[in-house]
């Protein structure tokens, strides 16, 4: 049940960012191997998605009984090199 309400949290998260970048013109990118997004693009999502993922953690993403439980393991992403994330752990 987690797993499933976590992709439908990401799913989510992507949608927003995506609607929220739409109109904002691209820039060059220097430390990334994905040229499509910029740093700043970049910087947004990841933004947004360890938002979702410290609510999760921390047991404050609601679902239809109350909340979901919160992660005992839950790391914050600080890179965005897909394959080779680095993680640090959430501060709870």
């Amino acid at each position: 049940m987690v797993s499933a309400a976590l992709l439908l949290l990401l799913a989510f998260a992507t949608v927003s960012l995506g609607a929220a970048l739409k109109n904002q013109p691209k820039q060059s990118v220097s430390n990334c191997y994905n040229d499509k997004l910029t740093d700043a693009e970049r910087k947004k999502f990841l933004d947004h998605h360890n938002t979702a993922r410290l609510r999760l953690a921390r047991g404050k993403q609601p679902n239809k009984s109350g909340f979901m439980n919160g992660a005992k393991n839950m790391y914050k992403l600080v890179g965005l090199l897909f394959g080779n994330e680095k993680q640090v752990r959430l501060g709870m």
